[in-house]
């Protein structure tokens, strides 16, 4: 066994070396503890030269995504478990990308193979038993199992929700706790075969960070997942994620991991993974109180989205994602030449607005503010 395995055995001992409860009941009491915590002095980060956004129109017509997305469906309803073992070894050897995004085709493969495309609690169910059958017929599949974990860790998620421990009623919690033991079961069965993949280390982290891992324990985990691969960008996502104080992290602690990424993984690939953070983070709704000094870096950010569509091409996910944040940002003429770009048919994104309402009046209002003359960026 190399080293790193034997690290790896060691961290998930570690791991499952407190019971499910214990390590629940602590976590739930450092959450409320992190909600009063005030937020430290803010040490500023190197900036970088601002960049200006073009307006190139968008005009959509991939349909890659949901086609991949179908077609993987499609295997799980004739539950043909080895052709998904065949296409998990396949994304993963081959680390294929979508032709449009830079999204890696792995981390998809568990996206739709670990959660239901109907989110009702019969559906979790019916999904939750297939991936059971999938286990059953192929037992020493990484990808089998880590889809399980995964599917009960998102199934618990669906009873707690996402907010801070004080908004969630005391009804939820028993269900969010058993489905999480379910979840920590399944990892731990993971561990015990030889092969690993991305989806077994991006769900192991996961899970380390909602039962409240030790940080020794949790760092050991991450540096284990990028000695397996250091260029999948999921990873840092997921840890800068986990940072955040409502999950556990120090008040300043993940903007201290996400500023020192351009200098950790050199300046073009830390800018891009940069942005990827700074765009999956924005979905907690803290607005500009990202970009303010010491925090996180708007011009990064910016650099960062530019640099990512540079060497992957423009998605209509990643435009739609990035023409929000430039409103959070204040940022008119980034907002106003990214929006410039989603005027055709097919460029409104449901998963980033939801209804075409919402996306109608946030392009209206970019637009409109185009209009005003010689307005200053408001976001540095």
């Amino acid at each position: 066994m190399n080293k790193t395995a034997i690290l790896l055995a060691i961290s998930v001992a570690l791991l499952f070396s407190t019971s499910c409860g214990q390590i629940i009941s602590s976590v739930r009491e450092g959450v409320h503890q992190a909600e009063s915590q005030p937020r430290p002095t803010r040490i500023p980060a190197a900036e970088v030269e601002d960049v200006t956004v073009g307006s190139e129109p968008l005009n959509w017509t991939s349909d890659e995504y949901d086609s991949f997305s179908k077609t993987l469906r499609s295997v799980m309803k004739k539950r043909d478990f080895a052709a998904l073992d065949a296409m998990a070894a396949d994304f993963r050897q081959k680390k294929e990308l979508f032709s449009k995004g830079g999204g890696w085709k792995i981390h998809s493969f568990y996206v739709v193979t670990s959660e239901p495309a109907d989110k009702t609690d019969a559906a979790w169910v019916r999904h939750i038993n297939l991936l059971k059958d999938w286990k059953m017929a192929s037992p020493k599949s990484i990808a089998a199992r880590s889809a399980l974990a995964d599917a009960y860790l998102g199934y618990a998620w669906k009873a707690r929700g996402t907010g801070y421990a004080s908004e969630i009623p005391a009804n939820a919690m028993p269900d969010f706790e058993s489905r999480l033991e379910q979840a920590v079961s399944e990892i731990r069965d993971a561990s015990t075969l030889e092969e690993r993949c991305y989806g077994y280390f991006e769900t192991l982290l996961r899970i380390g960070s909602a039962v409240g891992m030790d940080k020794n324990i949790f760092n050991r985990v991450f540096e284990d997942a990028i000695a397996y691969d250091k260029t999948y960008q999921y990873f840092y996502v997921v840890k800068a994620e986990c940072l955040l104080p409502r999950w556990g992290g120090e008040p300043g602690e993940m903007e201290a991991f996400v500023n020192k990424l351009p200098a950790t993984l050199g300046e073009t690939e830390g800018l891009k993974v940069y942005y990827l953070i700074v765009a999956k983070l924005q979905s907690y709704k803290w607005e500009g109180e990202f970009f303010v000094p010491g925090g996180l870096s708007w011009r990064r950010t910016k650099k960062g989205f530019l640099l990512y569509e540079k060497d992957y091409g423009a998605s209509r996910f990643r435009v739609n994602e990035f023409a929000k944040l430039a409103l959070t940002a204040n940022d008119t003429q980034a907002g106003c030449n990214t929006f410039k770009r989603l005027q055709g048919k097919n460029d409104f994104e449901p998963e980033i607005w939801i209804t075409r309402e919402n996306f109608g009046a946030a392009r209206n209002m970019a637009l409109a503010l185009c209009q005003i003359p010689r307005f200053e960026n408001q976001a540095k």
